[in-house]
């Protein structure tokens, strides 16, 4: 499936398709039209030119901004109730990844998650998830490495949060150095026993992503699929020869991924606009290629975040010293170490002045 060749006039004729029945924000196309988004980009410079290219007022497709919910105690006891009557997860883990707003305001009216439950009538201990305690060594994870694998269960995806073999990942890390290192400890092949893969299959599973509106380059199959992209290594020598073997241009599989630091800030805002969590770890899992970037070009994610103009400590889930350093501006960096510097002054002097009084005695 070659890639198809756009020009300013094809790309016009698409968007005009797209909007004869529909009225699509611009963060609906980038993640359902991914072809046609970054053809726009391309050939008109960023997508709203394009649209007006088109003869369509760009305004009237932005993402109309949504009114925050006003939180209260009823509010947030009947948001509760609601999803205990539905049975959907109550614990606090869930609620701070899922909810966060919920969970904040359940903070600031109740002064924690727990109280709000209790103030719904709910028994927390009977809600709270907690995973026992397991203590790992480099024994005991080949051992369950292997049980895996006699037992028919994948490998493949044990580095994902949520599923059901990332302890053991983690601590394959922590006690073998790398999950490769553990699989090789355990005698393992890396990729998935139970994929058989061939030429035939890595490319299909390219041209899937590719259906799908993922990325292809490197970086990004390299994190969301490790086991595809290491199979195009082994059967075709490189991941540029298997991209190219699916009929691809890897130069414009590669250009797909590139951002400006314009387009970045302009990336982060329809995110948020479209109401996503901008928190690290959740945009590593959505949007690894932009993260990417943002780093590259801002030094890191939380900087890019603020320069969109976006309160970063609103989406962090814990608030470091070192986002708190990167919040403070010159002035206020500045009266902390003329501060520090007074400080140290006047210990030098108190030590100082100690000093001549214990001379003075002794004479």
């Amino acid at each position: 499936m070659p890639a198809k060749i756009w020009d300013q006039t094809k790309v016009i004729a698409a968007i005009q398709s797209l909007y004869t029945n529909n009225n699509p924000s611009p963060w609906f196309v980038q993640q359902n039209h991914k072809d046609l988004y970054l053809a726009a980009k391309a050939n008109f410079g960023n997508w709203k030119s394009a649209v007006e290219a088109a003869g369509i007022d760009y305004e009237s497709t932005k993402v109309k901004e949504r009114p925050k919910p006003k939180w209260g105690k009823e509010k947030i006891i009947g948001v509760i109730l609601k999803r205990y009557e539905d049975r959907l997860p109550l614990n606090s883990n869930f609620i701070q990844t899922k909810l966060p707003r919920l969970y904040a305001a359940a903070h600031k009216y109740f002064g924690g998650w727990a109280q709000a439950i209790a103030e719904a009538g709910l028994d927390y201990s009977k809600i709270r998830v907690k995973k026992p305690y397991r203590v790992w060594s480099k024994t005991i994870v080949i051992a369950e490495i292997q049980a895996r694998v006699l037992a028919g269960l994948s490998l493949s995806y044990c580095w994902d949060p949520y599923g059901d073999a990332y302890d053991l990942y983690t601590a394959a890390k922590r006690h073998c150095g790398s999950w490769e290192k553990a699989l090789t400890l355990a005698q393992v092949e890396k990729i998935d026993p139970r994929i058989t893969w061939t030429k035939s299959r890595v490319i299909v599973e390219i041209l899937v992503r590719y259906i799908k509106g993922l990325p292809l380059n490197s970086a990004a199959v390299m994190v969301e699929y490790q086991a595809l992209k290491s199979a195009g290594e082994k059967h075709f020598g490189s991941w540029q020869k298997a991209i190219e073997a699916a009929g691809f241009n890897y130069d414009e599989v590669r250009l797909m991924q590139v951002r400006d630091k314009e387009n970045i800030i302009a990336d982060i805002k329809l995110l948020h606009d479209a109401g996503a969590f901008l928190s690290h770890s959740n945009m590593r899992k959505l949007e690894c290629a932009l993260v990417s970037s943002a780093v590259y070009h801002f030094g890191n994610w939380a900087t890019a975040v603020y320069a969109a103009g976006i309160d970063y400590a609103e989406h962090c889930q814990i608030w470091s010293s070192k986002a708190w350093v990167r919040s403070l501006s010159v002035e206020q960096k500045q009266e902390i170490f003329d501060n520090i510097q007074d400080l140290s002054q006047r210990r030098t002097e108190n030590a100082a002045t100690k000093k001549r009084r214990i001379s003075n005695t002794t004479d």
